[in-house]
């Protein structure tokens, strides 16, 4: 039924589109390709052209994510220097699915605790905590463009962007003109099952120059490639298992009841749905064949859905303006892994036991988001000013449910071979309704007032000196209940805590010419703290004691960091652009997961100090006019300024050791090319692009001298990418054949055991996919 009618209205969007574009005389999008274009950015709240804006950002227009195929946040960071993405990971390990993974910028990672990246549509905030999911994924269908804002962004954007800002940006609706979107897309993957999309927006005016809308519907799945066997009997039980399907619909009406006010109300909805997890064990598995191979006896789906409805009203008066965002987020996470592996080998020390080769648990995770944000400014509108200013005040109230349960009919069986006893005598406990190992509720919610200013003056013609701060208040509580025999004790409780942030931020910057700037800047970031789901200390105490702790922490605190850059922007020639910076961040308090595999449970706690440093360099020529090459290249050395022993007991491992990194694969390289031509009367395009992902670093996973040391799990492997399209316009359409990962390559990522190295599962690239895409735009 859901297919029908977001079919229809698929359908119904593309006539719409083809129709306008008709009525509008206009086939194709303007497109002077012959030079470098002005990119045009609200990375200050204030539109500028970037090669004014004072901080490292990149842009990725609407074109440029169908021209290099970017999908999904995996794509985009192989595309932008610094950032980097860190596939989801529970107890029960690997890449889990949509919205449980983690964005890292300059190697500011946040895999628990608070989020260190700041997620924006528009001026509306998606940023979250990280408890058991991450960060929402939004699907990157009609969206004018995306920022990366690289550095603290706290000033503008609040606590949780100390690491940086991403900004998904979306065309609005029309007052004057018509516009429109449509593409569609069948592809094959290798040694996996099909992928199709598609999608459609139009937008205009209902009443020139007073009311206008904008709706878009999108539909994608990608096939899968990993197949799941009974580890045993070899029996194939699903192939293909870990498809996905993702379903979007946006829609945005415009009133303009004067020159001066205008009031915008969206709504966004996105559901995902994966039939599998993304991981495979490598024991059963030849990916150089493209054979992966999942050994779980059952699936392990993940529902991701959420709802974000927002009102921006917006009063443009003599040399200033109001704008009002107000948004009401709702997101709905349920998960649902299979602990068949999980249970034996947290208490056997084995995921499979040919004793019990029947043995099955199942989990259901599942996290509830409401988030209310109110943010008010005013900031300046003249942009020949000498000083431009922003000052506001920003409210939220963030309601979080985390909820788990684990059927586990049989866990007295395993607690019987494990320890040779009943399971009521070993944990004091039996079975809840005679099915449930675990029951956990866990609730939070968190508060936070602000007020913020940013000012930039020109002192002297292109000397440009800035400085901004905002001062917080934020509150948060958290209750939570746990029962059941795997915690071997019923805890319950509350915990709280509040904080008293100033971010300030200051910088200059000399505007040599219009399209030549160096500047500095220093800011400082934050994060705020929040509770930690209770763990029972006597259950854990061998994996506690290990890494230096009596009991596990029942909250974590806020961490802080200073950022410093330096950065150059510059036009040569009129044709080569340069941006470059290098940066210095010390990193305070750092809020850090603590995974304890012996009893299967984790807490986040504040472990160290860290520095991270390094450059970004990006690189744009055009050669003649049919011929544009890009570069960037991208460092990150983040690492452990501090041995950290929590006891201060010499016989105990430290945590961490000095010089132990926080990120793999530290480097980042890009190389593309697009050759514009002429063929059968009509235009084209070849595009190739070339990704390099790797470095080999001592993280404390990977550090044997730590108590964070996993002998049985690898590093993450370097790789390489290569991706080519050939297209052609015919009839104001864009035709485009495209290869992705042709090398298919499959790097071990993400990887996890739970019972030695026999059983270490995986993630990997999507193996090579050829396919057949059309585009238009008007």
């Amino acid at each position: 039924m859901r297919h029908i009618w977001i079919g229809g209205l698929l359908a119904a969007l593309s006539l719409a589109a083809t129709m306008v574009s008709a009525d509008t005389g206009s086939t194709e999008a303007s497109d002077d390709r012959n030079t470098l274009q002005e990119i045009r950015v609200t990375a200050q709240k204030l539109e500028q052209d970037i090669d004014k804006v004072p901080l490292s950002v990149s842009v990725i227009s609407g074109t440029e994510l169908d021209d290099q195929h970017i999908l999904n946040y995996q794509d985009i960071t192989r595309e932008v220097p610094g950032l980097a993405f860190n596939a989801g990971n529970t107890v029960s390990g690997g890449t889990v699915g949509p919205g449980t993974s983690n964005i890292v910028i300059r190697g500011v990672s946040s895999a628990s605790g608070s989020a260190t990246v700041g997620l924006y549509i528009d001026d509306v905030s998606i940023t979250e905590s990280n408890l058991y999911d991450g960060a929402a994924e939004p699907k990157f269908v009609d969206f004018d463009r995306v920022e990366v804002l690289r550095g603290p962004q706290g000033t503008l954007f609040g606590g949780s962007s100390e690491g940086g800002t991403i900004r998904y940006l979306t065309p609005q609706p029309g007052l004057e003109s018509w516009s429109g979107y449509s593409r569609a897309e069948v592809s094959a993957t290798s040694g996996g099952s099909a992928n199709y999309e598609v999608g459609a927006a139009v937008g205009g005016p209902i009443v020139k120059d007073k009311i206008g809308f904008r709706v878009s519907a999108y539909y994608r799945h990608d096939g899968g490639y990993i197949d799941r066997e009974d580890y045993f009997t070899h029996e194939v039980l699903a192939k293909n298992s870990n498809s996905q399907d993702a379903y979007v619909v946006r829609g945005a009406l415009l009133f303009a009841p004067s020159d001066a006010l205008h009031i915008t109300a969206s709504m966004l909805w996105q559901k995902t749905l994966l039939a599998d997890s993304n991981q495979f064990l490598l024991a059963l598995s030849d990916p150089s064949q493209n054979k992966l191979v999942a050994g779980q006896p059952q699936a392990q789906p993940d529902r991701d859905q959420f709802y974000l409805p927002a009102l921006k009203i917006e009063y443009h008066g003599t040399g200033f303006d109001v704008i009002s965002n107000s948004s009401y987020y709702i997101r709905n996470n349920t998960f649902d892994p299979d602990y068949s592996t999980v249970v034996p080998g947290a208490f056997a020390g084995q995921a499979y036991l040919s004793a019990l080769p029947n043995y099955r648990a199942t989990a259901n995770l599942e996290n509830r988001y409401r988030s209310f944000v109110q943010e008010l400014r005013v900031q300046s509108s003249d942009p020949k000013a000498r000083l431009h200013w922003v000052a506001g005040a920003y409210y939220s109230h963030l309601s979080q449910y985390a909820g788990e349960q684990i059927i586990d009919p049989d866990f007295g069986d395993i607690i019987e071979y494990a320890y040779g006893n009943t399971l009521q005598n070993v944990t004091g406990q039996s079975l809840i309704d005679g099915k449930y190992s675990y029951l956990q509720n866990f609730h939070t919610v968190d508060q936070e007032f602000a007020v913020f200013g940013d000012l930039n003056y020109e002192v002297v013609k292109g000397v440009h000196l800035s400085a901004g701060a905002r001062e917080a208040i934020p509150w948060y509580k958290t209750d939570f209940y746990v029962t059941g025999p795997f915690n071997f004790a019923t805890v319950q409780g509350s915990t709280h805590g509040k904080g008293h942030p100033l971010s300030p931020k200051f910088g200059v910057n000399w505007q040599i010419d219009p399209h030549d700037m160096v500047y500095f800047t220093a800011a400082k970031g934050y994060r705020v703290g929040g509770g930690n789901v209770p763990v029972n200390s006597d259950a854990c105490a061998a994996d506690l004691a290990v890494r230096g702790f009596s009991s596990a922490p029942t909250g974590y605190n806020p961490d802080s960091l200073w950022s410093y850059e330096v950065g150059v922007k510059s036009r040569l020639f009129g044709s080569l652009q340069v941006d470059a910076s290098v940066f210095h961040v010390v990193w305070n308090n750092i809020q850090r997961n603590v995974y304890m595999p012996d009893c299967g449970l984790q807490f986040t706690a504040n472990l160290g100090k860290a520095q991270s440093n390094g450059f970004d360099l990006q690189l744009t020529q055009k050669l003649g006019k049919a011929f544009t090459l890009t570069g960037q290249i991208g460092y990150t050395n983040a690492h452990y300024t501090e041995t950290l022993s929590v006891s201060g007991d010499t016989g105990t491992l430290p945590i961490v050791r000095a010089g132990d990194q926080l990120q793999e694969l530290p480097w980042t390289v890009v190389l593309g090319g697009q050759y514009d031509f002429r063929a059968f009367a009509r235009d084209g395009f070849l595009r190739f692009d070339y990704n390099f992902i790797g470095g080999h670093v001592i993280t404390p996973a990977l550090d044997a001298g730590t108590s964070s040391y996993q002998s049985a799990v690898p590093p993450e492997q370097s790789y390489t990418l290569l991706s080519a399209r050939l297209g052609l316009t015919v009839s104001g359409i864009d035709f485009a054949v495209f290869g992705n990962n042709l090398l298919d390559q499959h790097p071990r990522l993400a990887n996890y055991t739970n019972g030695g190295a026999a059983y270490l599962k995986t993630s990997t690239l999507r193996p090579r996919v050829i396919g057949l895409n059309a585009t238009h735009r008007f």
